[in-house]
């Protein structure tokens, strides 16, 4: 979880990065900022954050921490993993992780950033966002609103 507070420190606080996993928080960071811009900048490292999922008179309390987030535009989840990202997303329903930050921070996209530790190559996912599973997680574990 320290991964996005040492990615957001390379990227905006230099000198004060410990260099510590450098092999692997450079090639994220740089792919971040290829991928993002100068938006990289407002993002905000380990945002812990609280909402309740309402639908269809159910409310569902829901609690997440973010690797890296602005809060109303974009969320970000970093993976380190040998396994491919696709296969992970799949196998680990990332996807649906990412949608449950994107709905709680009000974020119009979502990101998965996935770096293989072996090779050094990052991979980039963009989510699509979705209500749909957690529209059905609402229902079944939800409590109705009186």
């Amino acid at each position: 979880m320290l991964l996005g507070s040492d990615v957001d420190n390379y990227l905006t606080n230099g000198e004060n990065y410990n260099h510590d996993n450098a092999d692997i928080i450079r090639p994220i960071a740089v792919a971040v900022k290829q991928r993002i811009g100068v938006l990289y900048k407002y993002l905000v490292p380990q945002l812990s954050f609280t909402a309740d999922f309402v639908h269809s008179g159910f409310k569902l309390a829901y609690k997440g921490r973010s690797d890296l987030a602005i809060k109303g535009r974009l969320v970000i989840d970093i993976k380190v993993s040998e396994m491919p990202l696709a296969k992970s997303i799949q196998h680990f329903g990332y996807d649906n992780q990412l949608n449950g930050y994107a709905a709680a921070l009000e974020a119009t996209a979502a990101l998965i950033f996935s770096v293989n530790p072996k090779t050094k190559i990052v991979t980039c996912y963009n989510v699509p966002l979705s209500h749909e599973w957690w529209e059905y997680q609402i229902l079944q574990k939800g409590e109705p609103i009186l």
